[in-house]
């Protein structure tokens, strides 16, 4: 048996008839205000490929996309932010769907990430599973011909430039639907360009210093035993030749180094590089509290058996502990005596250790 209206509701809905409106329909659940909340947006994300050693540089971007745009969700597998990063488990998989799920693929890349396997390997990948316009190479310190094969052919960023920075945060904030404050944007594009360019100095070092003005096996292909000849040159005028003197060469990771007794009697120590075309740049300074030092710039023979170039330097010829003028000249460094006695016609010994003007 249907239930009977209470008067209150006869009331309303008379009224409403009366007036030609609809009665309203109950508010729906979980709303706010009598409003259905909007679903929320999903947000952009962005998978930053990178060397692991270079988790600075991922760091830096993250802060730059991050600040100017937070909506925005930036995912590399070294973040140490406890919701970022791959985490325990199956890291290979996480990387895998990180990769798939991602809206932008950003690789960084620089002189030495661009050579390493596992970078190449996302680099391949992301190109095989993203279209084109997905993929961003952002080159650190690089041009752009030696990006990676499987990009090369990509639009590419310089890290190193402001405007390229800036050009790629806006192209990031139209895919995001989202607009950007100028003064915010050039704040931060100015603070992550500089960070940058501190990294690629800090990086200098083992780069310039070692892995590439640096060649270990030609230093260590000069080992051993060593005779070395002085000549004494004054303007087109050569003055003569020092005695010959026995060195000693040994080699490390970044050096190539001699040492020697010489007529002298006061310990010399040469020590240097060796690049990749056979070029050997040395310093050169006396022991036994002589300020005596200087350089020399050699090239190697084709055999390995000979050494010669030019050597300039302050020196004290008649008494080492004369004081010191400033000489140069020409020096042989060979495997044995009589290759050091011949260079350059000159006899050793022959320099009358006069003054030099």
């Amino acid at each position: 048996m249907p239930k009977k209206k209470s008067r209150s509701a006869k009331k309303q809905t008379n009224t409403a008839t009366k007036s030609g409106r609809r009665p309203r329909p109950p508010k729906k659940t979980g709303s706010i205000g009598g409003k259905v909340r909007a679903k929320p947006e999903t947000p952009l994300t962005v998978f930053v490929s990178h060397a692991h050693e270079e988790r600075e540089l991922a760091n830096a971007w993250k802060a730059l996309l991050t600040e100017i745009l937070p909506t925005v969700q930036v995912f590399f597998s070294s973040d140490r932010d406890p919701a970022g990063g791959i985490g325990l488990g199956r890291w290979q998989e996480t990387l895998t769907k990180q990769m798939q799920q991602a809206d932008l693929l950003l690789l960084l890349l620089t002189p030495d990430s661009a050579e390493r396997s596992w970078v190449l390997f996302e680099t391949g990948f992301g190109r095989a599973l993203c279209p084109d316009n997905r993929i961003v190479p952002l080159r650190i310190g690089m041009a752009q011909e030696r990006i990676p094969e499987p990009v090369r052919d990509l639009q590419s960023y310089s890290a190193d430039q402001e405007d390229d920075v800036r050009e790629l945060v806006g192209r990031i904030a139209d895919h995001a639907g989202k607009s950007v404050s100028s003064r915010k944007l050039n704040r931060g594009v100015t603070a992550f360009v500089d960070h940058t360019r501190q990294f690629q100095l800090r990086q200098l070092d083992p780069q310039l210093f070692r892995e590439r003005f640096h060649s270990q096996q030609l230093a260590k292909n000069l080992e051993g035993r060593w005779f070395i000849k002085w000549v004494v040159d004054q303007g087109l005028e050569t003055l003569g030749a020092l005695p010959i003197d026995e060195l000693s060469a040994s080699a490390t990771e970044s050096r190539l180094r001699f040492v020697c007794r010489p007529w002298s009697g006061a310990e010399t120590a040469l020590e240097g590089r060796v690049s990749l075309g056979g070029h050997v740049v040395l310093t050169w300074w006396a022991g036994a509290g002589i300020q005596a030092c200087g350089t020399l710039l050699l090239e190697v023979a084709k055999n390995s058996r000979r050494m010669e170039g030019t050597w300039q330097g302050f020196a004290a010829f008649r008494d080492p502990y004369d004081e010191l003028v400033r000489a140069e000249g020409r020096v042989v460094i060979a495997r044995d005596r009589m290759t050091a006695e011949r260079r350059f016609g000159i006899r050793s010994g022959s320099f009358d250790q006069s003054p030099i003007e």
